[in-house]
């Protein structure tokens, strides 16, 4: 027989290599600054915090949580630096060599620091990995009351994605009951940020509790903590959900009702477009779900019918914050065969049986955006950026849709010209900036007179050709992946649909355009000769 004091040693000797792991972690990551430190050394660091299940270990992974969250918010003070710098280029008709050469320096030293934020970001998921390993309930009870109060909003927000983490590893009622509770309490939290995580992390739980949580998200302030509710119950087909939908579809404007009707006729094939049809056709059903979704259910595109619709090249939106951004290159002046009206590409239905006017596809495009501005309604906010190998927004902010300032859109549109490259990043980082997006080097503030959320809900981009980068001579091709990722990193928390129309595009431009929508929400529209 084993001695029994030999095999408690046994069984102490894993305990304490991780704890041997986890203090020579501790230790490093004490002394370290993060900027200074190889990013794959940091990573193994954070990932032996989480070695050690134990109470003791939860004060030093909150701080070292508090101190990576202060490490990744530098990086966008330094965005909004680097981005102020190239505001001052915006204005000028015309760059001298000099001009051009330090435009060119603060772009380069733009991209690196985004670069560095991208790999920094990166290491978040291991430290909501080491918190949803926790398995211990004391260590989990340390954990949560350690970071549901953190000062750091980035924090808060790691243990709203930790919690639904919880809940799928741990595969324990209790622990999920107990992750649901902290969720309770940061759906409060003042920042929306932390309110939209605990939305997506509350599509996790297919339970009664977690839509309770979501039923309160879904009366937030902020459009995009909304948004996500309906990402989220999205997944969960319960007759509960499409009670929650259908009264939510009752209060929302704008875009939140494209969401809202595509969420509702993904989970019942049935296609009714406005609240109180929605109502009457689940009160029939008696609030039962069919087995199947039907398929082709409805009456068509119900975002068609309704009054306060804006289309582009066919494709609609409900929106009241749009912004249009319009490649205006000198590829553009290829001329193209008259376009009359014919199927829309995307709702199957007739367009205007107006022709859309137009020799080339700048005429077209331009054409089209007069016709989808004079349609919008006047309490809509709206504007418009141009781009080839320099980047100019029509109007530095959000403007209202009144009658005066689109006959100024339809007059400006008239005196446009077309030349140079196609510099799309430059355009979708102004349409962040825009929004008020502090990760694309904005200070966020609101100017479309709505309580809460961005100043911009969906993009509507026109391009007709492959991405290049900001020069107009001698420019070269860039890697759409690049453009792709720091939208990734901007949309991460904005919730802003994308929208792309290929006009005449070649594949890399086609395929870019194509995943630009897929990845953020929107709908793809190639039109060609």
């Amino acid at each position: 027989m084993v001695p029994r004091l030999l095999v408690l040693l046994l069984l102490a000797l894993p305990i304490a290599a991780d704890r041997a792991a986890w203090v020579e972690a501790r230790d490093s990551l004490a002394e370290a600054y993060f900027d200074k430190v190889d990013a794959d050394q940091r990573d193994k660091w954070f990932a032996a915090l989480g070695s050690w299940d134990h109470p003791e270990a939860i004060p030093s992974l909150a701080d070292v949580a508090s101190r990576y969250g202060a490490y990744l918010d530098q990086f966008e003070a330094q965005v909004a630096a680097c981005q102020a710098k190239l505001e001052t280029f915006k204005s000028r008709r015309a760059l001298t060599e000099e001009d051009t050469a330090v435009r060119d320096r603060h772009t380069k030293a733009l991209e690196k620091i985004e670069a560095e934020w991208k790999r920094a970001r990166a290491s978040e998921a291991i430290l909501v990995k080491d918190l949803a390993g926790y398995s211990d309930p004391k260590t989990m009870q340390a954990a949560l009351a350690a970071f549901e109060k953190h000062p750091s909003s980035g924090v808060r927000q790691l243990l709203a994605r930790a919690c639904a983490e919880w809940h799928a590893v741990q595969q324990d009622d209790k622990v999920s009951l107990k992750a649901l509770a902290t969720l309770r309490k940061l759906q409060k939290d003042p920042e929306a940020t932390v309110r939209v995580a605990v939305a997506r992390a509350l599509g996790a739980f297919q339970r009664a509790e977690g839509l309770e949580i979501l039923a309160l998200c879904a009366k937030d302030e902020d459009w995009r903590v909304r948004a996500a509710v309906v990402a989220s119950i999205a997944r969960t087909r319960a007759p509960e959900v499409v009670t929650l939908l259908i009264e939510m579809l009752s209060k929302e404007s704008g875009r939140l009702k494209d969401d809202i009707n595509t969420a509702l006729k993904g989970l019942t094939g049935e296609d009714m477009g406005f609240a109180d049809t929605w109502a009457k056709w689940w009160q029939a059903q008696g609030k039962e779900l069919p087995r199947e979704p039907a398929k082709g259910g409805g009456s068509g595109d119900t975002s068609l019918k309704a009054t306060d619709t804006a289309r582009f090249y066919g494709i609609p939106t409900q929106s009241n914050r749009i912004c249009f951004i319009i490649d205006v290159s000198g590829s553009m002046l290829h001329e193209v065969e008259e376009l009359r009206a014919k199927t829309a590409p995307v709702t199957g239905k007739k367009e205007s049986d107006l022709p859309v006017e137009g020799k080339t596809r700048f005429e077209v495009a331009k054409n089209e955006l007069k016709r989808s501005v004079s349609n919008l309604p006047a309490d809509k906010f709206f504007t418009v950026i141009f781009f080839n190998h320099a980047v100019r927004p029509w109007r530095p902010q959000m403007e209202k849709a009144t009658q005066e300032l689109k006959e100024e859109l339809r007059k400006d549109l008239d005196a446009l010209a077309a030349s140079g490259t196609t510099y799309t990043l430059g355009a979708l980082r102004e349409a962040f900036m825009i929004a008020g997006v502090p990760e694309a080097g904005a200070e966020a503030k609101v100017t479309t007179g709505k309580k809460g959320g961005l100043n911009v809900d969906t993009i509507f981009l026109l391009s007709d050709g492959g991405p290049t980068d900001n020069k107009m001579d001698g420019a070269q091709p860039m890697d759409p992946e690049i453009i792709l990722e720091a939208v990734r990193q901007w949309n991460r928390d904005a919730g802003i649909v994308i929208h792309a129309i290929a006009v005449d595009t070649e594949p890399v431009g086609t395929h870019f355009l194509k995943q630009l929508a897929a990845q953020n929400g929107g709908k793809f529209v190639e039109r060609r000769k």
